[in-house]
């Protein structure tokens, strides 16, 4: 009987052991393989804080490396020790306790974090320019008001009109029977924290002298910016042009199912809500699957043609606005080819100086703006001939498109070189 009940206690101090080294063994073999090469493929690019991916990823390696190190060579000698010297009864008791308060402290976490209302937001209520709840789209700007920001010593200030479009002024009133070029996207297309005269549709109408639409708002994924433009575009008699922005270091959003969203079928999905640990995890470790990069890819490249349609269907010349801030990063390169290569969109990308963001913000400034107006002007006059001559040549930034440039209206991009 000794003898048996030994045997027996060995035997699951033996697989106790086996366990905590399964347990420890993807902990090392991600902190051996996930290198930079593994980052590009599992990690998309942020436009952002470009280089925080990295520094985040070794620490989350140290981190994995060691867990596995203390799993195998601290904690499991400790529990193989008191699995041999504790009856099955006791090991299994206090592993079950050990469960439900493991369970316990999940469900307290939880209810703490929903009555802290914590939860993942790609906007924040009194974050100016103020937005409001969109059943269909998720928020909108909120309309009729001035909004006044302070940044960097500077009071910016966002005017927006009676449908929730930016203006020069808030005593602007956008016309929509008047030729206008719309602009679609997002907080780099709104002007965050530039004054109007300084943003990308404010720089285009000066160029041209056609009126601008804003249409964008802050923290849009491309396909809020797709169902936006479908709601926006019928109230505009003579549209000349639209332009929509897509960057591969946005595609993230992409992934937040907390916000109304469009699958690859271009299907409309109510916003999911989530558990907030599952939020937080994703925040902590924002890696994914091959397969779930692939079929959002897919989903951005089939909202980029269904936008294109629309456009036709109206014959309204259609052109993405691609932003890329060099050197190009090879996950950057591997996005922009998988949604745009062969999808016979009309697009330009512009290369921007690094330098050309605003001091301790991630957004262009007032040069990367400007570099995009023209490159959008430039585009557009020599496919709707929009009259004039093109614009001066960009400020030397020490960056520039290589010369393999293919024919201006391929949606084939030349490679980005510093």
């Amino acid at each position: 009987m000794m003898y048996a009940r030994t045997f027996g206690r060995s035997t699951f101090a033996t697989l106790l052991g086996i366990l905590i080294i399964l347990v420890a063994l993807p902990l090392l073999v991600f902190a051996i393989m996930a290198d930079q090469a593994w980052l590009d493929v599992h990690m998309l690019p942020d436009i952002m804080v470009r280089h925080w991916h990295t520094t985040w990823l070794n620490i989350e390696r140290l981190f994995a490396l060691v867990a596995a190190l203390t799993l195998v060579f601290v904690l499991r000698p400790r529990l193989i020790r008191w699995a041999e010297t504790s009856s099955i009864r006791s090991v299994l008791r206090d592993l079950f306790f050990c469960t439900a308060a493991l369970g316990l402290a999940v469900g307290v976490a939880e209810t703490a974090m929903r009555q802290l209302n914590w939860h993942y937001s790609a906007w924040v209520i009194g974050q100016e320019p103020l937005r409001r709840t969109n059943r269909l789209i998720g928020w909108e700007n909120v309309p009729s008001r001035e909004g006044v920001d302070a940044f960097n010593g500077r009071i910016l200030h966002y005017d927006i009109d009676r449908f929730g479009h930016r203006v020069a002024k808030a005593t602007s009133v956008l016309d929509p029977a008047r030729p206008t070029i719309l602009f679609v996207g997002e907080s780099f297309m709104f002007g965050h924290r530039l004054e109007w005269s300084e943003t990308i549709p404010g720089r285009v109408e000066a160029m041209t002298g056609v009126q601008s639409a804003d249409l964008a708002v802050n923290a849009y994924g491309i396909d809020q910016d797709y169902l936006h433009l479908s709601y926006e575009l019928p109230a505009f008699r003579q549209p000349l042009a639209i332009v929509m922005l897509f960057s591969p270091g946005m595609v993230e959003r992409e992934f937040r199912a907390n916000r109304p969203h469009l699958d690859a079928a271009l299907h409309w999905h109510a916003p999911e809500e989530p558990w907030r640990l599952v939020q937080l995890m994703k925040v902590v470790f924002p890696f994914h699957t091959l397969s779930t990069i692939a079929y959002r890819l897919h989903t951005s490249r089939s909202v980029l043609i269904a936008a294109d349609r629309l456009a036709n269907s109206r014959n309204i010349p259609f052109l993405v606005l691609i932003p890329v801030f060099v050197p190009e990063s090879v996950a950057e390169r591997r996005i922009r080819d998988t949604v745009l290569e062969g999808s016979g969109i009309h697009s330009v990308v512009v290369a921007l100086d690094p330098a050309w963001r605003l001091f301790r913000d991630g957004h262009p400034d007032f040069r990367g703006d400007e570099a995009m107006a023209r490159a959008i002007v430039d585009e557009l006059r020599r496919h709707k001939g929009l009259g004039g001559n093109p614009t001066s040549a960009l400020p030397r930034s020490g960056y520039q498109l290589s010369s393999n440039v293919t024919a201006p209206h391929s949606n084939k991009q030349p490679a980005l070189s510093p």
